[in-house]
C-alpha cells in the first residue's frame, strides 16, 4: 500500500521560498521511493488567484496547490478542506514557520483552522522556527511577541497531537523539551548538490591564493576580525588572499564588496554574478574555506552551510550569541571552526574532506524523515533521484 503525504508550507515560490523549496526537494525523494505527495502552500505570496500545478524537482514532477496569501480564512479552510478530502493522505506535515502563516509571526487563527480540518491521517510537524529570543533590554512589545509566539508553538502541538515531530538544530529540540514536545533530529540538506555539469570539475588555483567563499548571506561586518586573522597567517606564509561572493546578482553584493574592499585591500575580491547550479557547484568545490555570518549556534539550519560541507569545504562560523551545538552529527561540527587558528584550520579541512556526506543529502534526510514516520517498511528510500555519493577528492 502507498503512503500519501500532504505537506503544508507556507509558500512555494520556485528559489524563493527556503522552507517552500526544501519541502519541494524532500517531496521529490518520497516521490521517487513511490509515495504518493501533495504540497500545498496555504500562504502563496508568488501568486493572486488559487492555482494547482506540476513543479518540477529534479526527474519528478511535484503536484501542488497554492492558495494566495490574502485568501480570506474561511475560503483558505474550504480549500484545505477539500485538498484533504480528494487526496486522503496518510500523514498531513506542517511546515511550520510563524512568519509564513501571518505577518505578526503570530498564527493562532490559521492553527484553529487546522485544528478542525476532517481528516483520517497522522499529524507530523517540522519546526523551521520557533519563536524570537532577545537579547539585552526587552521592550514590553518585544517581549510579548516573543511569548505569543512560544504560546503559538505549544498550541500547535497540542492542537494537532502529531505523531513525529522534528527539528533541525539541537537548540530548537530543548526549547521543544521545555515546553514538553519531543522532537527528533532531521538534518537540513544542502540547497546546492555537487553536480558534474556545465563545464566538469573545478579548476586548480594557484598554490599562493587561499580562496575563502561567501555563499548567498552576506553580513561582513560579522566575520571582520576572522578573516583579519587569517589574512595575517596568510601573509605570513607567502600566501595571498581571494574573496569570492558567490549567490547572489550585482546589486546584493555591491554594499559586501565595498565593505570587504575597503577592510582588506590587499586581497582580490570577486563577484561572478548569477550562476548556474552546475557553476556555482565548481566555485564552492574550488573553495579553501567557506565563511557564513549566520549565528553559531543556527547553522545546522543553513542551506548555505551545507552546501560547503556536501562539496567538502570546511566553515568558518565566528559568529555567536548564544551557547549551543549547531549539529547533531559531531562529525559536522569537527569540519567548522570558530576562531582562527592554522591547527583549527588543517582539522577543520581534513573533517570536510572525509565527511559522509549522505545524512545531509535530500536522500539521506529522506530515509531518516520516511524511518521516523514508519514510512520505509519494505521500502527504499536509498535510491534517490539526486546523486548523495560526491566527495570532495
Amino acid at each position: 500500500m502507498t503512503h500519501r503525504l500532504l505537506f503544508l508550507c507556507g509558500s512555494l515560490v520556485p528559489g524563493k521560498d527556503g522552507v517552500g523549496d526544501y519541502t519541494r526537494k524532500l517531496a521529490a525523494e518520497l516521490v521517487a521511493a513511490g509515495k504518493g505527495v501533495l504540497l500545498v502552500a496555504t500562504h502563496d505570496k508568488g501568486i493572486s488567484a488559487v492555482a494547482e500545478e506540476q513543479q518540477p524537482e529534479g526527474r519528478e514532477s511535484i503536484p501542488v496547490l497554492r492558495i494566495p496569501y490574502h485568501t480570506p480564512g474561511a475560503d483558505r479552510a474550504r480549500l484545505l478542506q477539500r485538498a484533504i478530502e480528494d487526496f486522503n493522505p496518510d500523514y498531513l506535515s506542517l511546515q511550520y514557520v510563524p512568519y509564513s502563516f501571518s505577518p505578526y509571526g503570530l498564527p493562532f487563527a490559521f492553527l484553529r483552522q487546522l485544528g478542525r480540518l476532517r481528516h483520517r491521517g497522522q499529524w507530523h510537524i517540522m519546526f523551521h522556527e520557533l519563536w524570537i529570543v532577545h537579547r539585552g533590554l526587552l521592550t514590553p512589545k518585544a517581549t510579548a511577541v516573543s511569548a505569543l509566539q512560544r504560546l503559538a508553538v505549544r498550541i500547535a502541538a497540542t492542537t494537532l497531537r502529531p505523531g513525529v515531530v522534528h527539528t533541525h538544530i539541537p537548540g530548537y529540540q530543548e526549547r521543544l523539551r521545555r515546553l514538553g514536545v519531543a522532537a527528533l533530529p532531521l538534518p537540513l540538506f544542502a540547497n546546492i548538490l555537487p553536480q558534474s555539469t556545465d563545464g566538469g570539475p573545478a579548476a586548480a588555483h594557484p598554490v599562493d591564493i587561499f580562496r575563502l567563499g561567501f555563499f548567498s548571506q552576506f553580513i561582513p561586518e560579522r566575520v571582520i576580525p576572522f578573516i583579519r586573522d587569517l589574512e595575517s597567517w596568510l601573509t605570513a606564509s607567502g600566501r595571498r588572499l581571494e574573496i569570492r561572493l558567490l549567490g547572489g546578482g550585482t546589486a546584493k553584493v555591491e554594499q559586501p564588496r565595498q565593505t570587504l574592499a575597503g577592510q582588506f585591500p590587499n586581497a582580490s575580491l570577486v563577484a561572478p554574478g548569477f550562476l548556474s547550479p552546475g557553476a556555482l557547484s565548481r566555485e564552492l568545490h574550488a573553495l579553501d574555506l567557506g565563511i557564513t555570518p549566520v549565528d553559531h549556534h543556527l547553522i545546522g539550519k543553513s542551506g548555505t552551510v551545507a552546501a560547503f560541507l556536501h562539496h567538502g569545504v570546511p566553515v568558518a562560523a565566528p559568529y555567536r550569541t548564544e551557547h549551543a551545538t549547531p549539529f547533531f552529527t559531531p562529525g559536522l561540527s569537527a569540519a567548522v571552526i570558530e576562531t582562527f587558528t592554522p591547527e583549527g584550520l588543517a582539522g577543520a579541512t581534513h573533517a570536510a574532506r572525509a565527511l559522509d556526506t549522505h545524512p545531509i543529502s535530500p536522500a539521506g534526510v529522506a530515509r531518516r524523515f520516511g524511518d521516523d514516520l514508519g514510512l520505509t517498511a519494505g521500502q527504499d528510500l536509498h535510491h534517490s533521484t539526486s546523486d548523495s555519493a560526491h566527495r570532495r577528492r
